[in-house]
């Protein structure tokens, strides 16, 4: 939702209760646990609600089921939201280690576009740690993985 975190806090809870289990077997309910995740991650950087870190470590603890079961599919993303929620717990040798791996497990996996992410949350990471160099190394990497995509 494009930073509109509200409304995809809104959006994932609604798939959630409508019966998103009932694609259990298949990867969507792993894709919503790591979009649901990250939402959850973004709304606790804003209100500061403790539930909001309840969900993002259930959502870890699904997706980590997942990535056991599917790595090539899943790793990337589990390792994505495991740097973000380790952001947030101000574990920052935790989250680089997690960044990175994301960004391997993702390029080793060749799935373009959630490299990119990761660069690109990687970016962002830095930027809020005010390490300008290492931001711009990897918006670019992000960018540029964006335009081959």
């Amino acid at each position: 939702f494009f930073g509109d975190y509200e409304k995809a806090w809104i959006a994932s809870e609604n798939l959630r209760a409508t019966g998103a289990t009932s694609f259990a077997g298949l990867m969507f309910p792993y894709f919503l646990a790591f979009y649901r995740g990250l939402t959850a991650l973004a709304q606790w950087d804003i209100l500061r609600s403790r539930n909001f870190m309840k969900v993002a470590k259930s959502c870890l603890n699904e997706l980590k089921i997942g990535q056991k079961n599917s790595p090539i599919n899943l790793s990337h993303s589990y390792y994505l939201l495991k740097a973000e929620y380790s952001v947030a717990k101000k574990k920052h040798g935790l989250a680089e280690r997690f960044f990175s791996l994301s960004i391997r497990h993702a390029e080793e996996g060749k799935v373009l576009h959630e490299q990119a992410l990761a660069c690109e949350r990687f970016g962002f990471y830095y930027l809020r740690r005010n390490n300008h160099e290492a931001a711009y190394e990897q918006i670019r990497a992000a960018y540029e993985l964006y335009r081959k995509w």
